[in-house]
């Protein structure tokens, strides 16, 4: 995580954001901009889906993709981890169960938990 700067500030915002909704929200941010995505998905309190429309314009800028288990832990899913390893950007899940953080890099297949 030394080249994607994360402030606990952002982290307490997100966490907030993602514990008054009942489905998954999902996201990427850049240094400039934290940019919300709308979660296709027909099970969104599940899954999300995502168009790449909405990101296209600004993937180089992306530093990592972010959303949120709203029924489930913190740990990645199969699908999370094929998609961060298919879009080449570290992947943030925060669980509103479990009041936890999640961190995977596809790059070194790196995966660690934190709490606030």
């Amino acid at each position: 995580m030394k080249s994607t700067d994360i402030s606990k500030v952002f982290l307490k915002k997100r966490s907030k954001v993602a514990e008054s909704c009942n489905f998954e929200i999902c996201g990427a941010a850049t240094k400039e901009k934290l940019h919300f995505f709308k979660n296709l998905s027909k099970t969104p309190e599940e899954t999300y889906i995502v168009s790449p429309q909405d990101y296209v314009g600004f993937y180089d800028n992306i530093q990592f993709f972010f959303h949120a288990h709203c029924l489930g832990g913190a740990k990645p899913s199969e699908s999370d981890i094929d998609a961060a390893r298919e879009l080449l950007r570290p992947f943030l899940i925060y669980s509103s169960i479990e009041k936890k953080f999640s961190f995977y890099c596809p790059k070194t297949q790196n995966l660690i938990y934190f709490l606030l």
